[in-house]
């Protein structure tokens, strides 16, 4: 068979040609970035199961410290760390790396430390409460904070 060829006829189809093997590159290198993030994301949640952390954190806080019993969250999650450890990267570090005091976060800054721990922390004990799970999960400040040490020295 015979094909007519004219000038510029075959750099048109060599450029389609091209054009489509590098959107398929990108595509394949699009999957292998997603599949390496993934699995690096995966890894740091099973090392932190591996590793169960401190058995209580002690957050400071205006309205006095917040002794967090971390490893009970942890069993009662089912080692869920995901749920708390949102991207997986600050198991090893504070929520407040992120994470600023209401007064220090700027806009653009990720959500202030109090919104999280409003939201998701006593925002997880109401519902626990709502749906009679848990008659104990403490939705009040004095549940959580040591009001007797509020620090009434700070201006």
């Amino acid at each position: 068979m015979y094909t007519a060829s004219y000038p510029g006829h075959d750099s048109h189809i060599t450029k389609q040609n091209r054009l489509k093997q590098l959107v398929m590159i990108a595509n394949i290198l699009l999957v292998l970035l997603s599949a390496c993030l993934l699995f690096s994301c995966k890894y740091c949640i099973e090392s932190a199961v591996q590793e169960p952390g401190p058995e209580r954190i002690i957050f400071t806080a205006e309205l006095g410290p917040v002794s967090f019993p971390h490893r009970s969250h942890q069993q009662q999650l089912k080692n869920g760390c995901i749920q708390c450890h949102h991207k997986g990267s600050e198991i090893d570090h504070h929520c407040r790396n992120c994470h600023k005091r209401k007064i220090e976060t700027k806009e653009g800054d990720a959500v202030a430390f109090f919104d999280v721990k409003m939201n998701l922390c006593r925002g997880c004990h109401q519902q626990l409460r709502d749906n009679e799970t848990s008659t104990r999960a403490p939705i009040h400040c004095n549940e959580c904070h040591d009001v007797k040490k509020i620090n009434w020295s700070k201006p």
